[in-house]
Order: C-alpha cells, then sequence, then structure tokens
C-alpha cells in the first residue's frame, strides 16, 4: 500500500568568493605550535601554524580576490609569517600575487610556475628539499614527493607529527568525491616515478609522522592512508591497466581520466585511495607518440571551478 508522503527541506549554502571559514584544531603551548584551518567558499584547505615567533600559512586557496591577509594577520595576533604553495595549481595558490604585494615571503616550487600561465608572480622564493621553516617553538621541514606536479612537496612538522600533504598524495574527501591525480606533463608524473618518491617519503617520516592533512580533506588522515596509497601505486604496477576501475569523478569534471587504481571503498573506508594518472611508467611518457594510460582524457584547456 502506498505510504504516507514525506516531505525533505534541504538548504544548500552556496558560499561566494571573499568568504573564509577557520577552525581552530590545536591551541596553541609554550612548546607547541598553535594549527588553524581555514577554508575558502570551494572548500579548498589552508593550514596556518602559528609558532612562538612566526607563522607559517600552508597553501592560499582558490579565492584570488578574498582579504585573506587581513585574516592570517588577525589569527596571527600581529607576528610576522610567511606563506608557502605546496604546489603551483591554482586551487592551492591564488593568493600569491596579493601576499607578495603586502611584501610577504611567498615561497612556490619554480617548477610549477607553468601553472601560473601567462600571470606568474615575480618574487617567489623556490623551496627546496630539506627546507627548513623555523616557527620559534618548532621547525617544519620540506620534502619533495613530485607526481601530482612536477613541483609538488610536503611540509612535516615533527614536534606535533603533522604532515601538510596538500595534494601531493592526493584526497579521498567523499563529498567530493575526490581522488589523486597525476596527469602533469614530464617523467616525473608517470606511476612508477611516483611511486619512488612515495616509499622514499615514507622513509623519510617513518616514526614521525602521525596524521596526514590534505588540501580537500575536512580531517586529517592517520598514517595509514600513505601505506594505502603505496600498495595502490604498487599494484597498478604489478598489475598494469587490468587493475584499472571506473572513476569516482564524474566525467564531466573528470580533469585526468574516466579510469583509475583504487584501494577501498571511499565510501565507508575513511583510508580508501583512489588515483587517475596519465603515464603508467616514465618510458612511456618518453614514448614518441607518448602512451598514455587507457581512459585517459586530453583536455584542451584544464580549468578551474569559475569565480
Amino acid at each position: 500500500a502506498p505510504s504516507d508522503v514525506a516531505t525533505l527541506r534541504y538548504n544548500f549554502v552556496v558560499n561566494q568568493p571573499g568568504y573564509f571559514s577557520y577552525e581552530v584544531l590545536r591551541e596553541a603551548a609554550p612548546d607547541t605550535p598553535a594549527l588553524i584551518r581555514i577554508s575558502d567558499y570551494a572548500r579548498v584547505n589552508m593550514f596556518l601554524v602559528v609558532g612562538s615567533k612566526r607563522a607559517l600559512l600552508i597553501d592560499s586557496g582558490l579565492d584570488s580576490k578574498g582579504d585573506l591577509y587581513s585574516l592570517i594577520e588577525k589569527l596571527t595576533g600581529g607576528l610576522p609569517f610567511d606563506v608557502i604553495s605546496l604546489h603551483g595549481h591554482g586551487d592551492h595558490a591564488a593568493q600569491t600575487q596579493n601576499f607578495l604585494d603586502k611584501h610577504i615571503r611567498v615561497y612556490v616550487p619554480h617548477k610549477d610556475l607553468s601553472w601560473f600561465g601567462d600571470k606568474i608572480p615575480q618574487g617567489t622564493l623556490d623551496p627546496k628539499e630539506g627546507d627548513t621553516f623555523d616557527l620559534g617553538n618548532t621547525v617544519l621541514t620540506a620534502y619533495a614527493v613530485p607526481g601530482h606536479t612536477v613541483g609538488s612537496m610536503v611540509l612535516l612538522d615533527p614536534k606535533t607529527g603533522d604532515l601538510y600533504t596538500s595534494d601531493s598524495l592526493g584526497s579521498n574527501d567523499p563529498i567530493g568525491p575526490n581522488s589523486g591525480l597525476l596527469d602533469d606533463v614530464g617523467i616525473e608524473c608517470s606511476l612508477d616515478r611516483y611511486y619512488t618518491a612515495l616509499v622514499d617519503l615514507r622513509k623519510k617520516v617513518n616514526g614521525r609522522a602521525k596524521r596526514i592533512f590534505t588540501g580537500h580533506n575536512p580531517l586529517p588522515l592517520d598514517m595509514k592512508y600513505l601505506d594505502n596509497v603505496i600498495a595502490t601505486v604498487k599494484n597498478a604496477l604489478d598489475k598494469g591497466e587490468s587493475a584499472l576501475v571506473p572513476s569516482i569523478r564524474p566525467p564531466e569534471s573528470t580533469y585526468g581520466s574516466t579510469t583509475m587504481f583504487a584501494y577501498g571503498d571511499y565510501r565507508v573506508d575513511p583510508n580508501s585511495v583512489a588515483i587517475n594518472l596519465k603515464y603508467l611508467y616514465a618510458k612511456d611518457a618518453e614514448a614518441n607518440p607518448p602512451k598514455i594510460i587507457k581512459g585517459y582524457l586530453n583536455p584542451q584547456a584544464r580549468a578551474y571551478p569559475k569565480q
């Protein structure tokens, strides 16, 4: 028999450019920095680490027009601060020029500057493997993890165990749903080179990293996620294209491919992994013509959400 009619009301909140929210993930202590997650209108994460002497803003989001500078000044309580974008994509480095105009030191991997198109900012600093950022009561160290882009990096705070990865390890944000993309140019972004970079990173942070903060996950991931990323890549290299599954990204929003390599179910597993890629092996990128992974889409222009 027909059931009673149920009426549901949904409220979709659509934030506009200029909107920033923030959440204090860790209060400051004499020997421990404060940690604040900032999110812009497109739900892109930025992390503000506030030490005893300086602060560091990790990534600068998609919103190029909002007054992020004033918010950082407020949250740091007037402490001097620097800015680093861990890779050059437009949804993580949009405020670069704004901070430069305020005479703030801004670090962006110079291998990724081409992602700025014809508006490459002048005066950014180029972070290198092993560079350190001394905030007074903690020191963060940079490590190169090419794959998502040629210049992708991560930052480790060994005192707190926080590993800031932006998009270097992808993202399994279920609201997206999201996946890691390896479709940049160059052999550094092939899956076999990415595997080498991941294993190298695991050795460097082993025993010191406790949790992972990505560029899109609303909550941190535990270190099992990194293990699963490595296992997913290893399985793909062992089995090749036979291990491909349909992408969790809708075709109309897929920047990389309609197929992916995956581990776990993103709907129920907080450490699930999904990777869309372009080249399985470095030799595939060097071939003439290049051998592109099954299902890869080669868009004429890569566009981010309109502002």
